[in-house]
Order: structure tokens, then sequence, then C-alpha cells
């Protein structure tokens, strides 16, 4: 008969053995989550799109995305805006394509999304996911600092996240953007809000002062919801 002690002895053992390697496992999971995230705040939203195995990550995305879409979750945000099947939507600062994927498949095949942005390699980047996603209804547009460059009177929408504080002047690209708009067209607009975030940056706008650039560029608000933890989501038309 075998020992009472000895059985329990290496179920101990089996048992830590099998903690240690789980807490390695998570330790380096924190790591690599954590180095992805310092890359993403180092360089915005158009950050390359570090490569990793196949088998660890099975689609071509940002390891932040995860945790962004918790904050900023995409379907949530598409319904407040009102995005359908079939609209033409610009997205401003595009980047590595966080949104723009959602947006695709929202409008579908019979939908159009431009993808804007005046990062070079955060479009090459995209283009590369675009053709990893099989995704035939997303157009690449290079634009301007104070210029998205849509073509004229396209969009049923314009859309952006996480962009407007980056603007030199928010202003001046808001008016720019006015010219795409097709009659009755909307400017869907996400940003930080400081009164619940704390501020990202010293170049958080308030409420305030975001509301009176959007008035100065000649919009009005529609539609205001504020149901995103750090964020301020409005939906614009022009006057």
């Amino acid at each position: 008969m075998k020992n009472p002690l000895v059985i329990v002895s290496l179920v101990l053992l089996l048992c830590l053995a099998s903690s240690c390697q789980n807490k390695a496992e998570e330790a380096e999971l924190q790591k690599s989550r954590a180095q992805q995230n310092a890359d993403e705040h180092a360089h915005g939203q158009g950050a390359a799109i570090p490569a990793g195995p196949a088998n660890r990550q099975e689609e071509l995305t940002h390891h932040g995305e995860e945790i962004q879409n918790r904050l900023q979750p995409p379907e949530k945000i598409m319904d407040a805006i009102g995005l359908k099947e079939g609209m033409v939507v610009g997205e401003v600062g595009a980047g590595w394509g966080r949104f723009t994927i959602h947006l695709a498949r929202r409008v579908g095949s019979t939908g159009l999304i431009y993808a804007n942005d005046i990062d070079k390699g955060a479009l090459s980047t995209l283009e590369q996911r675009i053709k990893k996603d099989g995704l035939a209804n997303i157009r690449i547009i290079l634009g301007q600092v104070h210029d998205p460059c849509f073509p004229p009177r396209s969009l049923d929408m314009a859309f952006m996240i996480n962009v407007y504080n980056a603007f030199e002047d928010p202003t001046r690209f808001l008016r720019n953007i006015a010219p795409a708009l097709k009659p009755g067209g909307t400017l869907a607009i996400v940003l930080d809000d400081p009164a619940k975030s704390g501020g990202e940056s010293e170049r958080s706008a308030t409420r305030e002062e975001f509301l009176a650039s959007v008035d100065k560029a000649g919009y009005k608000v529609e539609k205001e919801e504020t149901f995103l933890e750090h964020d301020g989501l409005y939906v614009l038309r022009q006057k």
C-alpha cells in the first residue's frame, strides 16, 4: 500500500509547479501588453502594428485595441451616431484601422469607407489589414494637416475618434470637412472629455471649448451622448 504522505506530497508539488507556470505566463502576457500600450501612447493612433507569431496573434491587430474597445465600444458608438448599411463614411485619422474595420463591416458591401490619415506608415499598415480581412469597401486617402481631402459631396457621414485634440487648428479642419458632406450629411466626433478623464493631455478641449469651435466652424449639435466613460460623443450638422 502506498504511503498517503508521499501521495499528498506529490500532489502538492504538481499543484505548485502548475501555479508557477501560470504565474509566469500571466507575467509575460502583462509585460507584452504593457509594451504595446507604451508604444501606442508614444506614437498615437498611427502606431505601427507589431508583428507576432501567427499562433499568438490570430488577427492583424494592435494589443491595445482590446482595452480601447472596452472603453469605446464600437457597436454602441455606431448605434449612437446612426451608422447604417449602405452609408458612405469618411473617417478622419483612421491610423492603423482600429475603428475603420468596424465601420466597414457595419456599412457592408453596399457602403463605402474613406479612411484618411496624414501618416503614410499607418495607412500602409491599414492596407495590409484590409487585405488580410478581405474588405473591399475601404478606400485609403492620404490627407493634409488641415484638410482630410475627401471627395466633394461624397459623404453621408464624417467620423473621427481620438483625433480632435491633435488638430493644430480644429476649427479650420472642421470647416474643411464640410465640402465633402452630402446635403444633410453629419459629422460624428468622439473626443476626450477632461471633466470625466482628467484630461488625456494639456491639449484636451473642454466641452465648452469644443462647442465654441464647432459653432465657429459652422456646425450645430444635433445629438450629444454621455454614456462613454472618458469621452464625449457628438453628432453635428451644418447650420
